[in-house]
């Protein structure tokens, strides 16, 4: 608070993070309440111009008075560990958040909590809406960053001689229209019931999962790792959706399968499939009805446990990609 009073820098730095309700003292509540005022006024701010509109509004003998102001001031820290100063007070906000959150949602769990699962599921979502106020917020960049970032990865795509920037689903006239999948970007297959947008993402899952021999400009081939691939599948049966991925990658009809009428070179195409299915890094969950949260929340956990930084001897992995089938089916929040 002394900073903001001191320096309209400062300022600017703490109103990106903290708002009133972030301080613990509901005197320095009502004081940064004035400074943010203030500030939207444009007034200069210092100790009398607060004093000033606390005052106006008969706050100022509840938060001190002018002396605990000048108290403020008279301690004067360092201005240049201000951004530090502010994480700390939204961090301990946080926890004071999380713990009451929890002693509310343990005394109701003595109660009638009515359907468990929705009880569950609200406190779940109840803990993660403080955790997204803690996810690291955007900052304005120039320009120039952003390029140098798009330039390194054109540059690195050209090098290794790939047709798309992005990773392959491994249809190739379908690469050569998205220039392959990219980070962040939500794609939606759309098509009538019965048309294969199931075996076309299933398909595109295998292949981004397996590991891809590229050019390196000239010099030996690299071997590229597969991404990790998360599927929730709310339509079909995980086993249903395990053996159709088994019978596409062995070439053998599904329908043989089904109708137990598998021919005995059948088996051996099927096995081969299925063992080589068994070793790619996909997962699938076949919750009905699952939410965004729910997704959410598995996804970053499955990351927690699966990825990995390169070392000097294992190359780096991630979980790259996750595919929904099919989004009409999830559930929203209430």
């Amino acid at each position: 608070l002394a900073p903001c009073m001191l320096s309209r820098d400062a300022c600017d730095v703490v109103l990106i993070t903290l708002k009133p309700e972030h301080f613990y003292s509901e005197a320095n509540a009502r004081i940064f309440q004035a400074i943010q005022q203030l500030m939207i006024a444009s007034t200069p701010v210092d100790i009398v111009s607060v004093a000033s509109w606390l005052r106006d509004r008969e706050w100022l003998v509840k938060c001190g008075g002018s002396s605990y102001l000048a108290q403020l001031a008279d301690a004067t820290p360092s201005v240049g560990n201000v951004a530090t100063h502010a994480k700390i007070v939204h961090t301990k906000w946080r926890l004071r958040q999380l713990i009451a959150t929890c002693q509310r949602i343990a005394a109701e769990g003595y109660g009638d909590v009515g359907d468990e699962d929705e009880f569950i599921k609200a406190a779940g979502e109840s803990v993660d809406d403080i955790a997204q106020g803690g996810e690291k917020r955007g900052q304005l960049e120039p320009v120039a960053k952003s390029l140098r970032e798009a330039f390194d990865e054109i540059k690195a795509a050209a090098e290794r001689g790939v047709k798309s920037s992005g990773t392959p689903t491994g249809l190739d006239r379908f690469d050569g229209k998205i220039a392959g999948l990219h980070d962040g970007d939500l794609m939606i297959v759309a098509g009538r019931p019965g048309m294969g947008k199931s075996a076309m993402v299933m398909n595109v899952a295998v292949n981004v999962a397996s590991s891809r021999e590229v050019a390196n400009n000239g010099a030996p081939v690299v071997v590229v790792p597969g991404e990790g691939v998360c599927v929730f599948s709310l339509e079909m049966p995980r086993k249903q959706l395990a053996t159709r991925m088994a019978c596409s990658e062995g070439r053998v009809d599904l329908g043989r399968v089904r109708g137990g009428k598998l021919q005995p070179a059948d088996w051996g195409q099927l096995t081969e499939g299925a063992s080589y299915i068994s070793t790619l890094p996909i997962w699938i969950d076949d919750t009905p009805a699952i939410s965004l949260l729910e997704i959410r929340a598995k996804v970053r956990r499955q990351q927690a446990l699966y990825d990995r930084e390169a070392t000097a001897t294992t190359p780096a992995r991630r979980v790259g990609k996750v595919i929904v089938d099919y989004l009409q089916l999830m559930k929203g929040r209430e």
